[in-house]
């Protein structure tokens, strides 16, 4: 044992030891070896002078050696010492550092890796959503080339088929193509929730069929249809996992 200070620092082991301050040592000390059954004295290694005057009080428990520092902190001499713990369990050595420093490295490459894969997997999306984007729009202006020349060169080609519809559909004439195409349409504007999946038109009747999340959207379509002086001949719905299916046989009045 030896002084640092106010205190005084024991080892008691090779892995074992504790530190006390000096008022309260030489209590401690009777205290530990009331509670100990010693057949010899035991040895203690003693760094300084300063320590050795408790050597009279203790003589009959303990034998004073006076040594360096260095030899009382030399693991070798503990190998058959009898020794006193004043710990209040059993000594652990804790992990290295190093050893707890590494989990943290593999915390960080694990994140790094997590984010690089998010990253990746949003840019692989973003890529496949461009060349769908890029697909539909070229059928887009194909299909609008061949039906309506004139909206490839304007500025503002939705207005332009907006108002060629709204031509066609004034007609005394009408083609039954375009005025159920023009109903159902101005109908649709007013419920996003239904999503339309297909169109068909045969016999004078204009199939479609939509896609919502609530079977209630697709009735309230049917009835909206009606109040624009359609026939509805025909309504099947299936219901899916997430989604409600309506296939819908529209004619005029």
């Amino acid at each position: 044992m030896f002084a640092v200070g106010d205190s005084i620092v024991v080892r008691t082991g090779d892995y074992t030891g504790f530190t006390i301050t000096k008022d309260y040592f030489q209590l401690a000390l009777h205290r530990a070896l009331a509670n100990t059954d010693l057949e010899k004295p035991i040895d203690c290694l003693v760094s300084g002078d300063a320590l050795m005057h408790y050597q009279e009080d203790f003589s009959d428990s303990l034998s004073f050696f006076p040594q360096p520092q260095k030899d009382v902190l030399d693991s070798a001499i503990f190998s058959d010492k009898p020794v006193i713990n004043f710990l209040s369990g059993q000594y652990r050595l804790k992990k290295p550092a190093k050893e707890t420093r590494s989990y943290w490295r593999y915390v960080r490459y694990a994140f790094i890796a997590w984010l690089v894969i998010l990253f990746a997997g949003k840019f692989v999306e973003w890529g496949v959503y461009h060349h769908q984007q890029k697909k539909l729009q070229s059928q887009i202006t194909k299909t609008l080339n061949k039906v309506l020349p004139a909206a490839a060169t304007s500025d503002d080609p939705k207005s332009l088929i907006e108002h060629e519809m709204q031509r066609m559909a004034s007609q005394k004439k009408q083609d039954p193509f375009i005025s159920i195409l023009a109903n159902v349409g101005s109908v649709l504007k007013q419920f996003p929730g239904a999503g339309l999946q297909t169109l068909n038109f045969s016999d004078n009747m204009l199939d479609i069929k939509l896609q919502a999340k609530e079977l209630s959207v697709l009735e309230s379509f049917s009835r909206a249809l009606e109040q624009h002086h359609l026939v509805i001949k025909q309504n099947q719905v299936s219901t899916g996992t997430k989604s409600v299916i309506g296939e819908i046989k529209v004619g005029r009045a």
